[in-house]
Order: C-alpha cells, then sequence, then structure tokens
C-alpha cells in the first residue's frame, strides 16, 4: 500500500537545498522535494527532524516528490546531513495574538510580499534564529517542550514589568502571564536575553528603571538586556508614535541611564542599542562594552563588529600585499544613513576612494534608517545621484536589503542596471566582502 502522502499546504517540510557529498545527498535527497515522515514520525521543523536524525545509523525517511511518495534510506554519523529547508518551521508559524501600540508590521504600507505582514511569536524561531517572542503565545505544551529539549538560549520581548504598562503596551491583560512563565524558564536553567523597545514618556526614565530594578531582584539568570529605540514609519495609521521618538539629546540620557546602571548587575549584561548611539551623535563603543556580543541580531554592537572586522581585513591583506592600497575608481556603495554613519567611522571615503551612497528611505520615513529595509526605488535614486554627481560607474548594494534580487518594494536588481545603465552589485554585509568587493572591482 502506497503511503497517504499531505497536502503541501499542511506539510511545509521543503528542502530547498543538498550539500554534494553530505549524508543527505548520498541518501538520494534533492532539492524541492517534501519531507514527510523520519521513521515513521512526522517532524513539525528542524528541531523535530536534527532530533530525529540523531542517532548514528540508518534511518528510514519518507519523501515526495512530483507527488508521489518514495522512501529513502539515510545514514548518519559518517557525513554532515547537509540538508536545508526552505523553512525552518514545518506546521505554520505560532502567531502573535497581541495589540502592541508600536507594532512595526501595522505601520507597513500595503502592496510589499504578503509573508512581510505577518506576526509571529514562534519560540522555534527564537531559538533557532534569535527572534524576539513576547511569551504571552506560548502553550503548556510548547512551555514542556522548551524546558524537555532544553531549548536555550531564548530571546524575549519584555519592554517592562508594570503590571498596568505592560497591559498598555502589549494591548491585552494576558500579557503579565508572560512575566511568569519567564521566572519559570530561568529556573529551569534556559539562558534567555532581554529585549525592551523604549518609547520616551512612556516605558523610559522612572519606568526603565523600575524595569531593570525588576529585571536585577526578581529575575535573576537573565543573560543580557538590550534597549533599544522603537521603529517608526511614516505610514503608521495610529498616528501614536510619533510622540514616543528620541532625538539625540534624549538618546543621550538614555545612554547615560544605561551606563549607570550596568554596574548593578550581576549575571546579565546591559546595553544601549547602536541606534541610540547613532541617534545621539556619539561614536560607535569600543568591543569591551559588548563583551561577548550577545544581542548582535538585534543591532547590538553590529557597528563596532564591523568596524573591528574591517580592520582586522585591511591588516591581514595589506600584510600579503605588501601595504598595496586600495584605490577603486568610480565605484559607490549605497547604503542607509546608520550605515554611512559606520562606514565614516573606518574613513572608508577617505582612505580607499570609495563613494558613499546615502539612500534616504521615502517608503518608510526619516526614521527607519536601516539597510535591511531599503526600497528599490529609493536605491535608485540614490545611484542615480551618484553617477550623476560623482561619476560612479559600479554600485555596490549591501545584501541585507534583497530577496531574490528584489528589494522590500519589489524592484528587481535587474530594474536599475536596465534603467541607469550601470552596474549594480550585491554584496553581502561583512567586513570581508566589503575589502574583497573593493579589490575586485578597483
Amino acid at each position: 500500500m502506497m503511503p497517504k502522502i499531505m497536502k503541501k499546504k499542511e506539510l511545509k517540510a521543503q528542502i530547498c537545498s543538498v550539500d554534494e557529498g553530505s549524508s543527505g545527498y548520498d541518501s538520494g535527497i534533492l532539492p524541492g522535494d517534501f519531507l514527510l515522515r523520519v521513521d515513521g514520525k512526522t517532524p513539525r521543523d528542524v528541531i523535530d527532524c536534527y532530533n530525529l536524525l540523531s542517532a548514528d545509523g540508518e534511518h528510514q525517511i519518507l519523501i515526495e516528490r512530483r507527488g508521489k511518495a518514495i522512501n529513502l534510506m539515510l545514514r548518519t554519523g559518517e557525513a554532515p546531513l547537509g540538508i536545508q529547508f526552505e523553512t525552518p518551521v514545518f506546521d505554520g508559524v505560532i502567531k502573535c495574538n497581541n495589540r502592541c501600540i508600536f507594532c512595526f508590521v501595522d505601520q507597513l504600507p500595503g502592496g510589499l510580499s504578503p509573508e512581510l505582514y505577518v506576526k509571529d511569536d514562534d519560540y522555534r524561531l527564537s531559538f533557532l534564529c534569535g527572534n524576539f517572542i513576547t511569551l504571552t503565545n506560548i502553550r503548556n505544551r510548547d512551555l514542556k517542550r522548551i524546558i524537555g529539549m532544553r531549548l536555550s538560549p531564548l530571546y524575549m520581548s519584555l519592554h517592562a514589568t508594570d503590571p498596568a504598562l505592560r497591559a498598555k503596551i502589549f494591548g491585552t491583560k494576558h500579557s503579565n502571564n508572560a512575566l511568569k512563565l519567564l521566572k519559570r524558564l530561568l529556573k529551569e536553567k534556559i539562558d534567555v536575553h532581554i529585549q525592551i523597545v523604549l518609547m520616551k514618556g512612556l516605558n523610559d526614565a522612572a519606568m526603565l528603571d523600575k524595569t531593570l530594578d525588576d529585571l536585577k531582584d526578581e529575575f535573576e539568570g537573565v543573560k543580557s538586556i538590550g534597549v533599544v529605540p522603537v521603529g517608526i514609519s511614516k505610514c503608521d495609521k495610529k498616528r501614536l508614535l510619533e510622540r514616543f521618538a528620541f532625538d539625540s539629546e534624549s538618546s543621550a540620557e538614555v545612554i547615560e541611564r544605561i551606563e549607570r546602571r550596568r554596574k548593578e548587575f550581576k549575571t546579565a549584561r546591559l546595553f544601549a542599542s547602536d541606534e541610540f548611539f547613532y541617534i545621539s551623535g556619539e561614536s560607535v563603543p569600543h568591543a569591551d562594552y559588548y563583551g561577548d556580543f550577545p544581542q548582535l541580531e538585534n543591532g547590538i554592537g553590529l557597528a563596532r563588529s564591523f568596524i573591528d572586522g574591517w580592520n582586522q581585513a585591511v591588516k591581514t591583506v595589506r600584510e600579503r600585499t605588501k601595504n598595496k592600497e586600495i584605490k577603486p575608481e568610480g565605484l559607490g556603495i549605497v547604503t542607509s544613513p546608520m550605515g554611512e554613519w559606520v562606514l565614516k567611522e573606518i574613513l572608508l571615503e577617505k582612505r580607499s576612494g570609495l563613494h558613499l551612497l546615502p539612500c534616504k528611505n521615502n517608503l518608510f520615513g526619516e526614521r527607519v534608517n536601516v539597510c535591511g529595509l531599503m526600497p528599490g526605488k529609493d536605491v535608485k535614486e540614490a545611484a542615480c545621484k551618484g553617477a550623476r554627481d560623482k561619476g560612479v560607474s559600479k554600485v555596490l548594494v549591501p545584501s541585507v536589503a534583497l530577496s531574490k534580487e528584489r528589494f522590500i518594494d519589489g524592484v528587481h536588481l535587474q530594474e536599475i542596471r536596465r534603467e541607469l545603465g550601470i552596474e549594480v552589485l550585491e554584496v553581502e554585509c561583512t567586513p570581508e566582502s566589503l575589502f574583497r568587493a573593493l579589490r575586485e572591482y578597483m
């Protein structure tokens, strides 16, 4: 009897790539296959998948290929597994039921890719990808799984500890249950990193002090605490957020307050985000401010990590090439205002001759200044200005702004190349990749 095939809409375990020479490759798995079962069990996510395949030896797997069920034998332990999935969650993400007053998804304009409007609050994405979750959508079975499988570390959006303030921020009275869950996780020795999205006049100043006091006294064991400014888009339909925005003076006050409190914590490291330093006009802190950089994915320490990585890349290559200078001609890089702040810190434009082409964000507004949200229309405008005013003939674009060569507004990289008649090249957002690109396109 042929095994029953699950419908694709019910199973999202599609394999996107298989490394040559891996155990997955040797078993006959191909990109595009759907993984249905491992040793007779249906994995819900990559956590289940890797757990089921953790024991060395032979495993029976069932895949679907072009509508047909195929049984394969996969041997683990002799080579890396080597299979990657389109998404780490196969049964659909756990969605957020909160009504946060600052939710950035609610601030998105219409017409973007459908997946951008999904509000996830999935503990698996927190464990696997570093996504911040609220713990308000955790079920008992999820909690048992986290503890039982030791899914650590997790990343939690806390924002405040005052019950009334939490209810206001999260838009639900159930938000305070998350504090009980946090205590339980800490008691079970699950590592938790905390994010506080700060809103001026709401959860800053004295309320921030209360939150930090509570974290210090009642939630010992938290690994790190990152304080970031609220993200505000000009598309905000509620028109509530502008009063929550930080300027240079109030950002400097946040940095000073955090600096005063840092030494009070025994186990947790307390940080202000890179964006607070950018808004305040201050320079990027030194590496010792960030310790082991536990919240890089939250934009805390990314600037310093890039700067130090760049300096090391320059030193290494110059030692190999007898201090040969990089002098690219007609080469520019489109970057956000905050990206320009970082690149100016390493004097990139002055030392290398690379032209910095800052991209004003007209889709989301001037308060959104990260590279990952640069719209293609604005990138095209920045590149056009560089070609016109600075003689740029080749333009680098950070890969974080692209998904399959499309920007967040749907504009394709090829469209910019065609309309401007210049080379537009994608470059990874690492100092090593940028340095290689400069040398390659000199």
